[in-house]
């Protein structure tokens, strides 16, 4: 095989060989990094070469083997036999490069050394020439081992092991870890078979000496070893010495091997100069001896099968430098529920150990601490509690233990109980000093954490979810004691409910909530495997597939199922998957989808049967469901939903689906079982032809008990024919809110006096008379006419908040009083919209918070008058600001200025004449806070935020330019850079817009846009920009950016083409000519038609929004009343 025409073959060797060995760390499995070098090396010729001139490629041995009842003995030794010969092979090629030797031995024998397998002799025959053969291999390379990693379930190998590699010395030896058993072995009084002890020193000290000849013996044969971790393993620990060990871990003996306080001491003392990690799990001697140091100790790891036996060991050892504390209750081991029981009937125990560690141990100075199956504060038991701690007060706990943690920044807690969590969420007493001896003082538990992970079994749902909801309730309530706002919290949870725990109002106490699912499907896992697998036989797509990211879930998903549907005669593996495992995908995508399996149903008949028998389980928890109903294929899965889901329905019905242009939906909505349960109906969104209406109404007439809310689009004139179906909603007893969309809502009947909110669109006002009365309940009212003027009746409404009216004419000021108003939004085509507003406001008394004002033409001081009768303005949108309103609006030395509390400023520009007065107007209020607020009442003056919307991009390009002091060159290098940016820019809206045909066609629209698009780019490459001036005024780099963005949803991958790193190396390129001058910029650009201020010389700018953008926001957008321009696409 040749790689000459690769460009790959093209990188200098050294780039390579770093690939080669980047490669094989990427595994993540230290047992898989034997297969990388092997496959490089089978490549070509020259790949060979460089491989194999590289010894530290081959310095990592890992054997992974042991019986499967799958496969006959035969196969299996003679699979054990290849991977021999590569060990060999490896250690040849490594030269004398120093080694990294990984064993895993597993489900050779069970708990009484019996083989797994009918044919044992034959078992027994290859397992010893494994074990015999390893250490013949490895012997005479003992002195190159750097780090030796040896795990078995059983002792009897490590034994078998460990005797046939011979007593050298090993000088680069740095890592030495053997693990062979599990926290049970900590229950045993008596590790069988005996002496296997003695045996085991041989391999680290063959001649058995201890003391001071041990010491020499250690500091000749390992003067490099610095991590330690023996698990399961015992030693005549007299004759263990090494020295200048940064990291130990004894884990796991049974009671008649484990250390002696003696020996224990003399190893730690042996080490006190360097040792920073100890971990003693299940392995405490239970002898006392004189108290030593640990000087430079920073973890600290204790785990118990009994909190008595660690009790000793606490007043021993002094770690005045502790800084991380993990606490393991080996307890949770335990099979059986009753032994569980009997192991937690005295919670005194666990609270004794606690109160020794927090009077031995600096927990003032802690950072980071860890409890792993402690239950600090468990019900109460109940058989009898004996001997309580003394000098403890167990009301108080754990609060007192927590009260002394007055530095931890982390806290990670697994499997906790519900005392625990409560702790965490509230405050605590302790007295003063003695001169007011009388009184208490109250503390926050934890001021300083930053961190919380949580754990939790499959049973505490509603524990983890109380406590979420307590924490935001306790930093709301003890807001005045300062109660720390988290950085992070991280929550482990099955992943049965782990979606539930997505409480409103976490932003309150945490800045990131990450949720883990805890419970690990191997089965889900070996199912993926094999998918991915068979997808990989498909290179085109695969890459694709590979690169999707920053784009949303939906669109990620949709694009893999239309992949896995296309391709389903090559994914054969699929077939083989289990009803069950295709059940459980099923419902996790249909959650994510909403509710709705349609795609997943109509791959094949048998996806079909398995979907729908899921359907039942499908969003479990969640209000209602969620339909929406746009194709008539979605009929076929619609009865069965209907039938299996009982549940309240929020349901969509469309008229055109826009993916298949405009193909109307032909399918008789009386026939469906959607309609016939339209008793379950809680939201309703209708867009259909005047017959789907009409066969409508027929059935869902007086049968809405629980309809909420209701929109409803007609794209045709009212007839008389309609009356019959707008009446069908007369009798609807829980009908809240209403949008309408028509000519005219003459023949709509609801129960308008129970409507708190109405939106209509529409050319003729003819709900507002059986709307406004006296009596009203309404809250939120807007009202959007094209071609008249609308009157308003006389009327006083108590409950509107909210105000909306967008029309030529409003006569509004003389017949309407709203006290309760707060926003209002008012557009009309006549100049006098201010003087009918002051009207309104006169008339009201009511305290606006928010105005959304815009009229043909502004005269000078009119706005200053509206808001001297709105000092509680925080929001305000309107035209180009008259001059001397700016002025009102700007701050001057020792006089307050009008609207202090306004916090956001909406300008829909199209003048250039009050730029500076506008710039001096923010500067001044944004710098009021600084220089004034020792003048004025506190919190008295907000920061100004202000945004500029423009009638076209072009418009909102020269106004950034000009605010930002761009010059635009005049080169007819820029010229044809400019004209790229805007070619490009229109090639990329042309993929933003739906694929409307399929098949041949397509394609070859696709090849043409590619080819486009290729050329383009290849011009802005050839033109080499390095003028930082010549891209903030094309915005070129904001074109190519949004390449990156849009990804291969959008742009299919062409691998001749490489849209995406051709676009990221682009980027990359200019990335620093854009930062220099960053702190001095001052506006950033949001969507097309607007800029954001933002101020200079910011402590932590949004780089990302300065340089490319920010997205528009769709809630705002919806206040923009210029519609794009036809040069804007």
């Amino acid at each position: 095989m040749s790689t000459i025409g690769s460009p790959i073959s093209r990188l200098p060797q050294e780039i390579l060989l770093e690939i080669f060995h980047t490669g094989s760390c990427l595994t993540g499995n230290p047992f898989d990094a034997m297969g990388f070098p092997i496959l490089v090396s089978l490549v070509c010729y020259h790949w060979r070469a460089l491989a194999l001139s590289s010894s530290p490629l081959w310095s990592t041995i890992s054997l992974e083997f042991g019986q499967d009842d799958s496969w006959p003995a035969e196969i299996s030794l003679e699979s054990a036999k290849n991977r021999v010969r590569h060990v060999s092979k490896f250690l040849e090629r490594s030269r004398q490069a120093p080694l990294y030797v990984f064993l895993d031995i597993w489900a050779f024998q069970d708990g009484y050394d019996h083989y797994q397998h009918d044919d044992a002799d034959l078992c027994t025959k290859w397992f010893d020439f494994l074990l015999e053969a390893i250490g013949i291999l490895l012997g005479p390379h003992g002195a190159r081992f750097r780090e030796f990693h040896l795990l078995s379930e059983a002792i009897t190998p490590v034994v078998q092991i460990l005797s046939h590699l011979p007593p050298f010395a090993m000088p680069l030896l740095e890592t030495l870890k053997i693990h062979c058993s599990d926290p049970y072995q900590s229950y045993l009084g008596d590790f069988e078979p005996e002496g296997i002890d003695h045996t085991l020193s041989t391999f680290l000290n063959p001649s058995g000496s201890g003391g001071r000849e041990a010491v020499a013996y250690f500091a000749n044969a390992y003067p490099c070893l610095k991590d330690v971790t023996l698990c399961g393993i015992p030693l005549p620990w007299s004759s263990f010495a090494p020295r200048n060990l940064t990291s130990l871990t004894l884990n796991f003996l049974p009671l008649n091997v484990r250390p002696r306080a003696v020996d224990f001491q003399a190893l730690l003392l042996g080490n006190a100069h360097s040792l920073e990690m100890l971990s003693i799990q299940g392995s405490a001697p239970f002898e006392k001896c004189e108290p030593f140091t640990l000087p430079k100790l920073v973890t600290l790891s204790l785990g118990y099968a009994y909190p008595e036996e660690v009790t000793p060991l606490i007043p021993t050892v002094r770690v005045p430098n502790l800084k991380n504390l993990i606490v393991t209750d080996l307890r949770h081991c335990l099979t059986t529920t009753e032994e569980r029981v009997l192991a937690y009937a005295n919670p005194y125990s666990t609270i004794s150990l606690f109160v020794a560690l927090s009077k031995q141990l600096p927990f003032r100075t802690l950072e980071e601490l860890t409890l792993c199956y402690v239950l600090l504060a468990p019900p109460s038991p109940k058989v009898s509690l004996h001997c309580p701690p003394p000098d403890l007060a167990t009301t108080s706990w754990p609060h007192s233990l927590f009260s002394s943690l007055v530095s931890l920044k982390s806290l990670k807690l697994y499997d906790p109980d519900e005392g625990t969590l409560k702790s965490l969420n509230s405050l605590f007493y302790k007295p003063q000093v003695a001169k007011e001896n009388d009184r208490q003082r109250v503390y926050v538990t934890l001021p300083r954490l930053q961190s919380l992970h949580v754990r939790c079994r499959d049973s505490d749902r509603d524990l983890v979810r109380r406590f979420l909801i307590d924490r935001i309730m306790y930093i709301q309530l003890a807001r005045k004691y300062n109660v720390p706002r988290l950085k992070d919290i991280t929550v482990s949870a099955a992943a049965k409910w782990a979606h539930l725990l997505d409480t409103p109002g976490l932003a309150l106490i945490t800045d990131q909530v990450t949720i883990i699912d805890s419970h690990y499907n191997t089965e889900a896992y070996a199912c993926k495997a094999s998918i991915l697998d068979a997808i990989r036989s498909c290179e085109t797509k695969l890459f694709a597939i590979s690169h999707v990211r920053d784009y949303p879930t939906i669109e990620a998903r949709d694009y893999y199922m239309r992949f896995l549907t296309s391709h389903r005669a090559i994914l054969s593996v699929i077939r083989r998957i289990p009803n069950e495992l295709l059940d459980t995908i099923f419902t996790t995508v249909a959650e994510i989808n909403g509710g709705q399996p349609w795609t997943l149903g109509l791959v094949c008949r048998r996806w079909w049967i398995v979907a729908s028998s899921s359907i039942p389980q499908i969003r479990p928890g969640g209000e209602y469901a969620i339909i929406s109903w746009k194709k008539s294929v979605s009929s076929s899965m619609m009865n069965p939903y209907m039938s299996r889901l009982p549940k309240p329905i929020s349901i969509s019905i469309h008229n055109v689906d826009p993916t298949l242009g405009a193909k109307p939906y032909r399918a008789e909505a009386s026939h469906s079982s959607l309609s016939l349960a339209s008793n379950r109906w809680v939201l309703l969104s209708l867009d259909l032809g005047n017959t789907n209406f009409t066969t409508l109404s027929q059935t869902i007439r007086n049968n809405l008990p629980l309809l909420r809310s209701l929109k409803i689009k007609l794209n045709s004139k009212l007839e008389g024919g309609l009356g019959g179906f707008l009446n069908a909603f007369e009798n609807t007893p829980q009908l809240r809110e209403i949008e309408v969309e028509a000519h005219s809502s003459h023949f709509l009947v609801v129960p308008w006096g129970q409507i708190t909110r109405y939106v209509e669109r529409c050319q003729m006002s003819v709900a507002l008379t059986r709307l406004i009365r006296d009596d009203s309940i309404l809250e939120d009212l807007t009202y959007i006419v094209s071609s008249t003027t609308i009157h308003f009746p006389t009327a006083t409404l108590k409950h509107l908040k909210y105000l909306d009216i967008r029309a030529p004419d409003a006569g509004l000021y003389y017949t309407l009083r709203l006290p309760a108003l707060k926003c209002v939004r008012l557009q009309l085509d006549t100049g006098d919209a201010i003087e009918k507003l002051i009207h309104l406001i006169q008339q009201s008394s009511c305290n606006l918070t928010k105005i959304s004002i815009h009229a043909r033409f502004m005269e000078e001081s009119s706005l200053f008058t509206l808001l001297q009768l709105t000092p509680q303005l925080r929001e305000l949108e309107c035209n180009d600001l008259p001059i001397s309103d700016l002025l009102q609006l700007t701050f001057f030395p020792n006089i307050l200025p009008i609207a202090p509390l306004l916090k956001k400023l909406v300008l829909h520009s199209s003048s250039r004449a009050f730029y500076p007065e506008l710039m001096a107007m923010i500067e001044s209020r944004a710098k009021f806070g600084e220089r004034y607020i020792r003048k004025l009442p506190p919190n008295s003056v907000e920061r100004l935020d202000v945004q500029m919307v423009f009638p076209s991009s072009g418009e909102c390009v020269e106004t950034h330019s000009l605010l930002e002091g761009w010059e635009q060159p005049s080169t007819a290098k820029f010229l044809k850079v400019k004209n790229m940016a805007a070619q490009l820019q229109s090639t990329l809206d042309v993929w933003r817009r739906p694929q409307l045909r399929s098949g041949i066609i397509q394609s070859v629209l696709d090849v043409k846009k590619s080819y486009v698009l290729h050329s383009i780019l290849t011009c802005i490459e050839v033109e080499r920009i390095l003028d930082v001036m010549f891209l903030n005024t094309s915005r070129v780099h904001k074109a190519v950016y949004e390449i990156i963005l849009m990804g291969p949803n959008k742009i299919p991958y062409e691998e001749k083409y490489r849209f995406y790193e051709r676009a990221e190396a682009l980027i990359h390129e200019w990335t620093p000519l854009l930062l220099a001058d960053i702190h001095s910029r001052c506006w950033i650009e949001q969507g097309k038609y607007s800029l954001l201020y933002v101020g200079e010389n910011q402590a932590d700018p949004p780089y990302r929004d300065i340089l490319f953008g920010k997205p528009q926001n769709v809630e705002d957008s919806e206040l923009f009343w210029y519609r794009c321009s036809p040069d804007d696409g």
